[in-house]
């Protein structure tokens, strides 16, 4: 195991909440569910997005010789071209015929002068070349004549093979010729045959100062002769290019565990990390918390940090309460699970540093291929090579044809939004003959698995109403609720909230423009419950139950209206109806009192007034239910008619016609 930089936690867990209020929410909706690509770079569409350079063998800031790196046309590419390696070398002559011995050896300014015997020149070793593929010869006289030929001839040959060729003759010259101030004359040999070394060898070069008499024009001086070989030379070197690209994280497929959490058992934090307690030996434990899975995800693998030398056991649970066997781990191997895990790590020594479970085993998938001739390249020095981060995580061999990676970095990956660096290297060690190569490795498509993206539809959110109290026949309760509310992504104004009453006998419950509106049934009492419901667009739900307690109250009882005045003859009883009436008391417990003895309450509750004598009386009524009292006063006028007898009734009928008074007299 190894270091691990800081890590903060970026794996989003859903927490339920339970609390004693009757709460319910039906779950919130996945609305979309996707892996993602942590590396769209890799597709190189873009060029600017990659820092791209070449380095010759060690020397920093020197670039490749003969390596170019560069992105283009969707692809990285690394082009190692080699031209053919060419040296060149020059044997000069060792021996002579002719005694010319100050024309033997290299250029040294002392020459052999003639002005009719022949200088020959011979002795040219090669042998040191023999293995080399030859590509040309040129012959190089170091002379000069020093005066201009008029007549004379100066003729440069080469004796090979029983045949002499001219190669060059000077005559009728302008002036003087001087050939020997560093400045050889070169003649190619090349049109002549395609020489071997050993034929070069074998070859005499003859300098002719012919003279047709009389008294010489000049004379040729001879420094030295030599054969130029160019040939292809044996050479290695190193070329190296690379492309790095840093990109910010976007989504961490990890959990680092807090190393705080957790049960621990005979375990001490230290700067490092955990360590055992025990003084002298003796392994400490450490149970991690439970991990849920994300959603629609699967678990990958179990990376430790640090250098203590550990066993790790992983339990699995469906619910997070049951857990299973305990299954051995080793550091870096795939986890499987159900939806809930943890670990139970046993540190027998050293510091463990981090520990660190990822989600759907974050893997680098690289396709490539390599195309060309590799045979000049030293296959243990010659490779791409693949780095997250400062960690060097593959290499491929420089092998001609394609290829594919897949490599786990989910080890490696930096916290949400650090630094994701990725680098593709490529080294160059060639050991040839020289011959020409060109071998040019491709990186098509890098991509990083693991990613994924789960977006909710959360479920609304809502503040519970308070309980409503309400009274038995009093007015109901208005209650401003859908304002309360908030979806993360239907508005507010668009919730909508049902309510249900659990006994509409008792309390009537309908919504009006986001209002709960609680309404009484009239003489009715006791407590009905009343469920709110706020569902989004979608369907999610946020649900409470509040209670809605209705007070009783004593009504009082209730009568007819009474007269204000009652006119009673004496003797002739009078019965006012009293109709009275009580809906919470028995009427037999309904008591009805007057305070005047002659008024009276019979068997069917009515008031009966029998005044004993002429006069005007105020009579109180009062009506009872033993918590409230009415009281009401009638005025009765009580009258008495005289004893009269009418005895005799008198008129003259014979005056009675029709239309005329009469005289009537009437006897009382």
């Amino acid at each position: 195991m190894e270091g691990t930089p800081s890590r903060a936690s970026a794996l989003l867990l859903a927490l339920l909440m339970f609390t004693s209020l009757p709460f319910v929410a039906t779950g919130d909706t996945v609305i979309r569910s996707e892996t993602v690509d942590l590396f769209p770079e890799g597709l190189f569409d873009n060029a600017s997005e990659w820092a791209v350079s070449t380095q010759y063998g060690f020397t920093p800031g020197e670039s490749a010789h003969w390596t170019e790196a560069m992105v283009t046309d969707g692809h990285l590419s690394f082009t190692h071209s080699r031209p053919q390696n060419i040296a060149e070398d020059t044997s000069w002559a060792s021996s002579t015929p002719t005694d010319s011995n100050l024309s033997l050896g290299v250029p040294d300014g002392g020459y052999t002068w003639t002005k009719g015997p022949e200088i020959e020149l011979a002795g040219f070793d090669l042998s040191a070349y023999y293995n080399n593929p030859l590509l040309n010869a040129t012959l190089l006289v170091s002379f000069a004549i020093p005066e201009t030929l008029q007549d004379d001839e100066v003729r440069i040959e080469m004796d090979w093979d029983g045949h002499i060729y001219l190669l060059q003759k000077f005559a009728h010259t302008q002036s003087a010729i001087d050939n020997m101030q560093g400045n050889p004359l070169a003649i190619s040999l090349d049109s002549l045959t395609n020489w071997t070394w050993t034929e070069l060898e074998s070859v005499m070069i003859t300098i002719d100062y012919a003279s047709v008499g009389g008294i010489d024009d000049s004379e040729v001086q001879v420094d030295a002769v030599g054969i130029k070989v160019v040939y292809q030379s044996q050479w290695s070197g190193l070329d190296s290019g690379k492309a790095v690209h840093t990109t910010p994280l976007a989504m961490a497929p990890f959990h680092d565990y807090n190393l705080a959490e957790g049960t621990q058992n005979n375990l001490v934090t230290t700067s490092c990390g955990l360590e055992t307690s025990s003084v002298g030996g003796g392994s400490g434990g450490w149970m991690t918390p439970a991990l849920e899975l994300p959603y629609a995800q699967t678990w990958g693998r179990i990376h430790m940090y640090g250098n203590a030398s550990t066993s790790i056991e992983i339990q699995s649970s469906s619910d997070g309460v049951t857990w299973s066997e305990g299954v051995e781990h080793n550091d870096g191997t795939l986890i499987s699970g159900s939806n809930y895990i943890r670990a139970d790590i046993v540190i027998w020594d050293g510091c463990l540093s981090g520990v660190r479970i990822d989600f759907n085993d974050p893997t680098l998938y690289i396709t490539g291929d390599i195309s060309g001739n590799s045979d000049g390249l030293v296959a243990n020095f010659s490779y791409l090579s693949i780095a997250v981060g400062s960690e060097l995580v593959a290499t491929q061999e420089m092998s001609v044809g394609s290829f594919q990676l897949s490599i786990p970095i989910g080890r490696f990956l930096p916290d949400e939004g650090g630094d994701l660096i990725i680098g593709v290297g490529a080294r160059f060690y060639w050991s040839s003959l020289g011959v020409q190569e060109t071998l040019v490795a491709q990186i098509e498509d890098i991509t990083l698995s693991g990613g994924f993206v789960v977006e909710w539809d959360l479920d609304p959110t809502c503040e519970r109403p308070a309980d409503i109290y309400l009274d038995e026949d009093g007015i109901g309760s208005v209650v401003p609720f859908r304002n309360s509310c908030s979806d993360d992504i239907t508005p507010t104004e668009q919730l909508v909230v049902s309510v249900t009453s659990s006994d509409e006998s008792l309390v009537l419950a309908t919504v009006s423009d986001g209002h709960l509106i609680l309404s009484q049934q009239a003489e009715q009492s006791g407590i009905a419950s009343v469920e709110i419901v706020t569902s989004d667009e979608r369907g999610n739900q946020w649900s409470s139950i509040i209670d809605v307690i209705v007070s009783s109250v004593d009504d009082p009882p209730t009568y007819a209206n009474l007269p204000l005045e009652v006119l009673v003859p004496v003797g002739d009883p009078v019965t006012v109806i009293l109709d009275v009436a009580d809906i919470d008391t028995d009427i037999t417990n309904v008591s009805i009192l007057t305070d005047t003895s002659w008024a009276t309450i019979d068997e069917y509750r009515n008031l009966n007034l029998a005044p004993l004598s002429p006069g005007t009386f105020d009579v109180s009524i009062s009506f009872s239910d033993g918590t409230t009292t009415y009281t009401e006063y009638l005025t009765i006028l009580a009258t008495a008619d005289p004893d009269l007898v009418i005895e005799q009734v008198d008129y003259e009928s014979d005056d009675m016609k029709v239309g005329s008074l009469i005289e009537i007299k009437v006897w009382v």
